[in-house]
């Protein structure tokens, strides 16, 4: 029995499953485990992989607690340690020295047997049933457009917009309290749109799994303080999600901006794209997808020679997308080869072994 343990690095947390697959004879079984994100904000927010480059690399503090937070899943995993690989998704715009230092963390560290390294929006198209298409990931830290021509990002016109995210609807809240007298009290306001509890939207809105919103039966739900001193109990409701997400549509010009970069990169990505996907992180938070909608639906594009309107393709599930696209690329008969595997890491080193895995996404 070999085991994938997924994880998605992104900008504020980890989110992680485990596909188990076993073999039964000549028939080959595969069964997923979702697990709910495990928030480590400190860990990656100081790795801060978008925006660092060759000359500014990580600390080896910030990846060894990373390697840290990593063993702490694992431990709590079904993953045998010396049998799993280890399926790590991560920005298209990450670099190169981030990807080295995640594979020498993954083999040295984590003790892993095969480790990938993919791209999150590729694997959330593989698991809507398409491979190509535009990715719109509304991170907590920024937003990334990404264009995918099957299932290949394409990389010379992935866009990113700092500093446009979940995180931004505190500062956007703070300034309009600050210039606006008829603004209810920054105190009554900052504990109804706490950092916090938006972060624990964001948390579960862009989870592998559903975890907080179906909790096994009979177990205590999990409770969410705010500042006032007020206690939520999670799953959040539907009217929650609604009044926590408002400032992301009503009171920052995040939307906005995500739209102007969409339209650019709609504008110059080449025709040979089919459909189009909303997907991916704050893009699935109630009122968010619809603004989007609204704002690109009337954005022309050419598909060979001929002027149409922008498709927009519903994943089955947009929050559990990306988990599904890593089960999915997990079971592929492929996808042993795509994994760079412990002798090639320590024959060739991490820079090699990803530039010979890397050549083809796929």
């Amino acid at each position: 029995m070999e085991n994938v343990f997924v994880t998605d690095v992104g900008s504020h947390s980890i989110k992680y499953g485990t596909v188990r697959r076993a073999k039964r004879g000549n028939t080959t079984t595969f069964s997923g485990t979702q697990q709910s994100p495990t928030i480590v904000e400190n860990t990656c927010r100081s790795m801060d992989y978008d925006a660092a480059d060759d000359a500014n690399p990580f600390s080896c503090t910030s990846m060894g607690t990373f390697s840290q937070q990593m063993l702490q899943l694992l431990n709590g995993s079904p993953c045998n340690a010396s049998e799993y690989t280890l399926m790590l998704m991560i920005s298209p715009l990450a670099t190169m020295r981030f990807k080295e230092l995640l594979v020498r963390a993954a083999f040295e560290e984590l003790a892993a047997k095969r480790v990938f390294i993919g791209y999150s929006a590729c694997l959330s198209l593989f698991g809507a049933g398409t491979t190509s298409g535009l990715v719109v990931d509304v991170g907590y830290h920024g937003t990334t457009i990404c264009p995918v021509s099957n299932a290949t990002p394409a990389f010379p016109f992935v866009e990113r917009i700092p500093h446009q995210g979940m995180a931004s609807v505190d500062a956007a809240i703070a300034s309009a309290c600050a210039s606006d007298i008829s603004f209810p009290p920054p105190a009554e306001l900052m504990a109804k749109y706490s950092s916090t509890f938006l972060h624990s939207v964001k948390a579960e809105c862009c989870s592998l799994a559903a975890g907080l919103r179906t909790p096994p039966t009979g177990s205590a739900l999990p409770t969410l303080t705010l500042p006032d001193g007020t206690a939520l109990r999670c799953p959040l409701s539907a009217e929650q999600y609604v009044d926590c997400c408002r400032p992301l549509v009503e009171g920052t010009s995040l939307l906005f901006s995500v739209q102007q970069a969409a339209r650019n990169v709609i504008k110059n990505t080449p025709t040979w794209q089919s459909s189009y996907m909303l997907i991916g992180g704050g893009a699935a938070l109630p009122g968010v997808e619809s603004y989007f909608l609204e704002g690109l639906s009337c954005t022309p594009r050419v598909v060979f020679g001929t002027t149409k309107d922008l498709v927009h393709q519903q994943c089955r599930d947009p929050v559990t997308a990306a988990w599904t696209g890593a089960s999915i690329c997990a079971q592929l008969s492929i996808f042993p080869g795509m994994c760079m595997d412990r002798e090639g890491y320590e024959e060739s080193g991490p820079r090699e072994a990803l530039r010979y895995n890397m050549s083809d996404s796929r």
